[in-house]
């Protein structure tokens, strides 16, 4: 549904570094920041869908030269994920990230995943589990880690709600995120509803990209469009919904 420069341009405007987050490491998805985005770009494309909380971790089964290993959520940690699902919870989830680096040689050869219903086209042999019971998740990422060379994406689906895309005029309380919370000292609001037009005219080969530039850089030009993008996307919203 999203084409891979689609999914380069929303990372270089939405990922942000791995840092450390009030004690704990965070990878940098900004995955509730990508679900908006994603969820308002599907929503004037016509298409009604939901969002799901939870967690994900993914697994690389152990090889001939590395024990398995996971990245992700465990379950018990309070940190969670977020992702875009249709109306049968059918999976988009264009945030994960893997961790790279001399330290996390077992995950080099592999893209970032991209999940698009409910699959991994562009990680080989990549395969989708999805639960709504916890223990059920816990037991699922132990036994991936017996799967000789296998890759598997676990979801615990939490909650779920329907996507309002009004959220994307007050974005910032519902997002929350470090990323959030940086640009809205930067940005008014609109910012995001002006990233979701960006993307949308990107796709009709009307906008040029701004994977190249910096994220600050990206983000500032995207600042400069035309506050009639806020009305626009109210007008689409409004007709569809």
């Amino acid at each position: 549904m999203i084409s891979t420069s689609i999914s380069k341009e929303l990372h270089s405007i939405l990922w942000s570094k791995p840092f450390v987050n009030n004690g704990l490491y965070d990878g940098g998805w900004n995955c509730r920041d990508h679900a908006l985005v994603i969820g308002g770009l599907i929503s004037i494309l016509g298409r009604k869908i939901g969002i799901s909380h939870g967690k994900n971790m993914m697994v690389k089964g152990p090889t001939k030269h590395f024990p398995p290993i996971g990245y992700g959520q465990v379950g018990n940690m309070g940190a969670g994920h977020t992702w875009i699902v249709d109306e049968s919870l059918t999976i988009f989830d264009y945030s994960l990230k893997l961790p790279k680096g001399k330290k996390n040689k077992q995950w080099k050869s592999y893209s970032d995943p991209i999940v698009e219903n409910t699959k991994c086209n562009n990680v080989k042999g990549a395969t989708i589990v999805v639960t709504n019971n916890l223990n059920d998740y816990e037991s699922e990422i132990a036994s991936s880690t017996h799967i000789d060379d296998g890759f598997r994406i676990i979801y615990y689906q939490e909650k779920y709600e329907l996507f309002n895309p009004s959220k994307a005029l007050d974005p910032f309380h519902w997002i929350d995120s470090p990323l959030s919370n940086k640009m809205k000292l930067r940005y008014p609001k609109g910012i995001y509803v002006k990233i979701i037009m960006h993307l949308h005219e990107l796709i009709s080969g009307k906008a040029k990209s701004v994977a190249k530039k910096s994220q600050i850089g990206a983000w500032n030009t995207i600042s400069k469009r035309s506050e009639e993008d806020i009305q626009r996307y109210v007008e689409i919203i409004e007709e569809r919904y």
